[in-house]
């Protein structure tokens, strides 16, 4: 990740809280230390080209515990249309490639793999034309509510719970689903589709879940309104007592689910019934538009903190780590109905 740096960010006083600390941007990039702290200040430095500064990702996001960085030379991977991701031989139809040996079917055409048609021989679903599954021959996928003992039998978009062809994200709250992608939260807990719903000391809280430093962030499960997992309030990177609960996988926002459901895509196998957006943007199951919107509300969310307090926005750095402008995350797009139902002390 090469940092850029814009200008300076003046500190007029640092934290005297534990585990916080203010941010100062510093202007000139550099091939050595790109993060240093000192007297509960974090001082950020932008890596120059064909660096990235190490560990800032997780340290930012996490903002439990600061230290010095350093800067190491990007990876450079071979990402082209030859680099075998799933393995020699082994890359679905729809995946690209520019060789007969890369692919699945062994039929490298105009540089993506060209799956087998209905009726031919295969020994995988990857070798099967989009719409096709493998049993000893390429076959048409069955329809929703069919009966199936496998996802690669359903149609795109769907896969087997419970030996039903089951839609992805279309599983109420507390509805009984054998695997989170199945749920309209994306979240599962004890064989139920579920969702966190976000407490301070003794009540429920929204967006964007401001919190006392020093406090505790209470994570409750809508269904069975138990604790599932306490976090501390976080830092922003100012001066002062006010921090944000973190985002944690549970609090889930409708919204993004409904933009990530498919029922079309160029890739044959597990990639037709995947809920990695990643693979589904690049198999051409979600449209642009939608990609962007879901990784930039999800890096949002990883750095929820920082991007709440804007103190990043000075010194031009938060475009690197997430687009600043806000999408209107509200408490309307957070999954817990009936919010009566938690007026009471956990």
């Amino acid at each position: 990740m090469n940092l850029i740096l814009s200008a300076l960010l003046s500190i007029s006083q640092s934290l005297d809280i534990s585990n916080c600390a203010a941010f100062s941007c510093a202007l000139i990039a550099t091939a050595t230390t790109c993060a240093s702290y000192s007297q509960n200040v974090l001082t950020l430095t932008s890596c120059v080209d064909g660096y990235t500064c190490s560990g800032l990702d997780s340290m930012l996001s996490e903002i439990k515990e600061y230290s010095s960085l350093t800067c190491i030379k990007e990876n450079t991977d071979n990402t082209d249309s030859c680099y075998e991701y799933w393995g020699t031989g082994k890359n679905p139809s729809g995946w690209p490639c520019c060789e007969d040996s890369n692919c699945a079917s062994q039929n490298c055409t105009d540089d993506y793999c060209k799956g087998k048609t209905i009726n031919e021989s295969c020994n995988s679903d990857e070798e099967c034309e989009v719409g096709l599954y493998c049993d000893e021959k390429c076959i048409k996928l069955k329809t929703l509510n069919e009966d199936c003992i496998s996802d690669s039998s359903c149609p795109i978009g769907s896969g087997c719970n419970k030996n039903i062809c089951t839609e992805l994200f279309s599983i109420g709250l507390g509805e009984e689903s054998e695997d989170k992608k199945f749920c309209i939260s994306n979240f599962i807990k004890s064989g139920l589709c579920d969702t966190l719903v976000v407490w301070n000391q003794t009540s429920v809280i929204t967006p964007p879940y401001e919190c006392k430093i020093g406090t505790k962030c209470k994570y409750v499960t809508y269904n069975s309104q138990e604790v599932f997992e306490e976090e501390n309030c976080l830092c922003a990177g100012v001066t002062g007592e006010s921090g944000y609960c973190p985002i944690v996988d549970g609090v889930s926002l409708a919204d993004l689910t409904g933009r990530i459901g498919y029922t079309e895509g160029n890739c044959s196998g597990l990639l037709s019934h995947t809920d990695n957006v990643d693979y589904l943007y690049k198999c051409d199951s979600i449209s642009d538009f939608d990609y962007q919107f879901y990784k930039q509300v999800t890096e949002q969310r990883k750095f929820w903190p920082l991007f709440q307090s804007k103190v990043l926005v000075g010194c031009g750095f938060d475009e690197d780590l997430f687009n600043p402008e806000d999408y209107g995350i509200s408490a309307a797009w957070i999954l817990f109905p009936f919010l009566m139902k938690f007026l009471i002390v956990v």
